[in-house]
């Protein structure tokens, strides 16, 4: 006996347009420079303290610069 198969019809473009844009806020800021710079001072940060702690600038008290 066959089964029945279900067919799925993708949704409309409108329809998909209207659930991305329910998704936003009603009002974006007309100046994000705020949080592009807050973005980019944190990845800064990191990849700073990331480089300090490779080239072994944060040692604690007890530890050799050399290891073995």
């Amino acid at each position: 006996m066959a089964s029945p198969e279900a067919v799925v019809h993708p949704p409309p473009k409108q329809q998909i347009a209207r659930a991305i844009a329910g998704g936003l806020p009603a009002e974006l800021s007309p100046s994000p420079l705020l949080g592009i710079l807050g973005v980019v001072l944190g990845a800064g940060i990191v990849t700073l303290t990331g480089r300090m702690h490779n080239t072994g600038h944060f040692r604690s008290q007890g530890e050799s610069r050399h290891r073995l």
